[in-house]
């Protein structure tokens, strides 16, 4: 009775049945016995000549198979799996476990659950729970991974985005292509020098893209992505989004509210949090409001170097592209006309850099407005890679965090998951 019930939980059909069942009180273990029955090789063919003129000619060694855990117990099925025998080509084969995944030592449900788990635990807390070895997860998912990603079809693709993300402290660093009209990603490749493009060109070949498809690639700044850009994709129209240009005008105002607290001791207690100055107005706390109002007050570079910063980000905020081009050069003129000034010249110069950098790259800058691009996306996917490092504390090595990159984001239908996606 109790091996019936395991069948069925099993799924085996007529074809196998459970022969055993042995449960190892020391080791927390239940080891399940599987065996062929007479029905096995009905409605099966030669693999060679498609006959059906079959018979079993012995059976291989046992081999085990890791199994979903009953109660705390882990359990392994365990099974000598028949040979078959072609009478008319003699053509030998061992008959395929229906119960055996990917990996050839685990099941399909035990893989089910643990890619399952793997989307939101880290793989060494998954290996504990279902007492394997992490490195065995790693390898089944490495396997559905490049099936998976093997399927791509990028013919239609068009328009991507490139960021780069910092996996560890030494400057290493992933760049990742994303895929701008379905927000997946595409490719993770070392650096993040313009060789990348050259690595993301191969992988576009492989999967039916070409290169010169691509119109449109939204980026940072950076002289080494444009370089990779010029040199591999002759079509693509280079555009620089507020999130990139935020981040570099935030590093500016930094460097500002940095010398002005340095040269100015009375108003050094004002300038102690230098990442206030990085707040858009419906963050500010009634004690920042404050501090910000008494450096007006002041007349401070730093508060002028972030109203600038506010001014900037409502130049974004508008929808028109005149409107935006216009309020841009008024905007550049505005910090030249500032920096000028003989008590504001050395403690806005990083302004008057970013500034500059805004004028080389305008017209990357307006084709946001243009072509209606944002990196938006490519934050998004930053903030996802951030959590995936938070939660795993840390990979062994790179491979795995690009593995994780295409298995969180890299929109690959076919991977199993148990818990159905909104």
């Amino acid at each position: 009775m109790t091996e019936q019930l395991f069948a069925e939980m099993l799924n085996l059909g007529d074809k196998w049945e459970v022969s055993k069942l042995e449960v190892l009180a020391e080791q927390s273990c239940i080891e399940v016995t599987i065996k062929d029955t007479a029905k096995l090789l009905e409605g099966m063919e030669c693999p060679c000549c498609k006959r059906t003129d079959l018979i079993i000619k012995d059976h291989a060694n046992e081999r085990l198979w890791d199994h979903l855990q009953m109660w705390t117990y882990k359990t392994v099925l365990k099974c000598r799996l028949p040979r078959a025998l072609c009478k008319s080509c003699k053509k030998t084969w061992t008959i395929r476990a229906p119960w055996e995944g990917v990996n050839k030592h685990s099941s399909k449900d035990f893989e089910a659950l643990a890619l399952t788990l793997m989307r939101h635990m880290p793989v060494s807390k998954v290996g504990k729970l279902m007492k394997v070895d992490d490195q065995k997860l790693w390898r089944i998912l490495r396997v559905y991974i490049d099936k998976e990603r093997a399927k791509l079809d990028w013919s239609e693709l068009t328009r991507i985005g490139v960021d780069e993300l910092s996996i560890a402290k030494g400057h290493r660093y992933v760049s990742v292509f994303v895929d701008m009209e379905n927000h997946s990603v595409l490719f993770a490749a070392d650096g993040k020098d313009a060789q990348v493009f050259e690595q993301f060109t191969e992988e576009l070949y492989l999967k039916d893209g070409h290169p010169h498809a691509i119109t449109e690639v939204s980026m940072d700044m950076s002289p080494s992505y444009k370089s990779g850009v010029d040199s591999n994709m002759r079509n693509a129209r280079k555009v620089f989004d507020y999130f990139h240009i935020a981040q570099n005008l935030n590093k500016a105002i930094g460097k500002v509210c940095s010398r002005e607290r340095r040269t100015k001791g009375d108003i050094r207690n004002l300038l102690k949090k230098p990442r206030l100055f990085q707040k858009n107005r419906d963050k500010l706390k009634e004690k920042d409001q404050q501090t910000i109002e008494k450096l007006k007050e002041l007349n401070t570079a730093t508060a002028m170097a972030y109203q600038m910063r506010l001014s900037l980000q409502d130049i974004f905020k508008t929808k028109s592209e005149i409107k935006a081009l216009l309020g841009l050069k008024a905007w550049i003129s505005w910090v030249h006309n500032e920096v000028e000034k003989e008590m504001w010249k050395y403690f806005l110069n990083p302004l008057k850099k970013f500034a500059e950098s805004l004028t080389k790259h305008f017209d990357g800058i307006i084709a946001r407005w243009r072509h209606g691009t944002s990196n938006a996306v490519l934050e998004g996917i930053n903030s996802v890679f951030s959590a995936v490092k938070r939660r795993a504390r840390g990979f062994r090595s790179k491979e795995y965090l690009k593995m994780m990159l295409y298995f969180t984001k890299g929109n690959l239908t076919g991977i199993p998951n148990l818990i159905p996606s909104k």
